[in-house]
């Protein structure tokens, strides 16, 4: 049984160079590193969703960084965020889990959002999810995975870019070669950013 992530905090820099150089070879591309902040954020989040989580997290910050190196803001915001001391009940041991946190943390802002009364127009910008039929998406086929509460996806990640992306390949467009006018300048429905179509989706 191989322990989890958090308490083989020496694997990570190993596991980083080897999902870093698989990803270049996929993308066909060179090797991205990281800024020393960069790994320190890393190896300083304990990765609930151990190494499938970091692989996720390492793939987004390589889309994101349109340079060589990659700076800790392409990083999840989960990842680099600091986190409070604990917002547990008094009732919670004196070293609580990182699963106890979580869940007092989301129990928290829960109830400082006013209750299910005020949730109707909330949106998760961390994990989604989305049912789409016909138009060329692959049938049975599921995307990814969130944590056990549904608060961050943390397997088979898809960027909004990546969701453009493909929606636009599904039109027979070119989502590197459409662009419109806002302002005065050329904008695309994926920013700038080196999105993919997740063909994996597609049927």
């Amino acid at each position: 049984h191989l322990p989890p992530l958090r308490q083989r905090q020496d694997d990570i820099p190993l596991l980083v160079e080897s999902f870093l150089a698989r990803s270049a070879n996929l993308r066909n591309e060179g090797v991205k590193t990281l800024r020393d902040d960069t790994l320190d954020a890393l190896m300083a989040y304990a990765w609930p969703g151990n190494v499938r989580e970091l692989e996720n997290a390492l793939e987004r910050a390589v889309i994101l960084s349109a340079g060589a190196v990659i700076e800790p803001d392409a990083l999840p915001e989960r990842v680099t965020a600091r986190r409070a001391e604990p917002l547990v009940s008094e009732r919670t041991p004196v070293s609580p889990t990182l699963e106890a946190i979580e869940r007092a943390y989301i129990q928290w802002v829960l109830q400082n959002e006013g209750g299910p009364d005020k949730w109707g127009r909330d949106h998760n910008t961390h994990g989604f999810s989305c049912w789409m039929a016909g138009g060329g998406f692959k049938g049975g086929h599921v995307q990814g995975a969130t944590d056990e509460w549904g608060h961050q996806a943390v397997q088979g990640v898809v960027h909004h870019f990546d969701w453009h992306a493909t929606l636009l390949h599904l039109f027979g467009l070119d989502h590197g070669k459409l662009v419109f006018k806002r302002n005065g300048l050329d904008a695309s429905l994926v920013d700038g950013q080196p999105a993919r179509v997740v063909a994996e989706m597609l049927g």
